[in-house]
């Protein structure tokens, strides 16, 4: 086994903790309330301050000639056949 020094127990009684001595009552203030707060002001004025975008209505213009200004369904497209046609 190992050898103990024989000043061990005026050693391991130096490590007690003093419940006697209090603690300073110096408070550390946090940084973490300043950001929140520096956050959401920004937040709000960037919601303020933004401009806001505007709905706008668009409509197609198309020229068309005056025998088409009366046709109730003018369409556009191809023609796709659904069956073949047999031809003899």
């Amino acid at each position: 086994m190992t050898d103990v020094p024989a000043a061990a127990p005026s050693a391991l009684s130096q490590l007690k903790i003093d419940r006697g001595v209090q603690a300073s009552a110096k408070k550390k203030t946090s940084i973490l309330p300043w950001v929140l707060a520096g956050v959401v002001a920004a937040g709000a004025a960037a919601y303020y301050f933004v401009p806001r975008t505007v709905d706008v209505g668009t409509t197609a213009v198309v020229m068309s000639t005056p025998s088409q200004q009366y046709v109730q369904l003018t369409a556009s497209g191809y023609v796709v056949a659904q069956r073949r046609a047999a031809v003899a």
